[in-house]
């Protein structure tokens, strides 16, 4: 009987030791990188580690634009610097969009851009939508003038 206690309580010890040591031992899972922002267009919800890159929709609207547009009050050609905003993912700023000599803000969603802001009097509202380097607009702009156009923009 004796030769039983001495295998059971070994038996016992040995569970013990094993247990505390899969409990308090750090995990050998190492982490995995990636985006960590859900808002990104590449998040991944697997990642525990934020890698630094995630892409939001607003990238492939950034960079300066060469821009066309057909208006009711003529055709006019300029150039547009389209810039991220520092106050939302989703944001961007246009930069002499129209050839305003104003900054005006929109936002992304997926391939499209929204426009609806005030600078210096001036509305504009309005869509548009990048397909590559080409990013067509369709506005009005409201204030001294009223004006309807579609600008045609190419990625430089």
């Amino acid at each position: 009987m004796k030769i039983f206690n001495f295998k059971m309580n070994s038996y016992l010890a040995l569970l013990l030791v094993s247990t505390l040591l899969m409990t308090s031992l750090p995990s050998c899972k190492k982490d995995k990188q990636g985006c960590t922002d859900p808002l990104a267009e590449n998040y991944d919800k697997d990642a525990d580690v934020d890698n630094g890159a995630c892409t939001y929709a607003r990238d492939k609207f950034i960079g300066t634009f060469a821009g066309t547009e057909n208006c009711d009050s003529g055709t006019y050609s300029w150039t547009m610097t389209v810039t991220e905003s520092s106050t939302d993912v989703a944001g961007i700023i246009l930069g002499n969009f129209g050839d305003f000599g104003e900054n005006f803000r929109a936002t992304v969603s997926g391939a499209n851009l929204t426009i609806n802001d005030t600078q210096s009097g001036l509305t504009l509202s309005g869509t548009g939508t990048i397909n590559g380097g080409a990013l067509t607009i369709n506005y009005q702009a409201s204030g001294a003038f009223v004006d309807e156009c579609v600008a045609n923009c190419v990625k430089q």
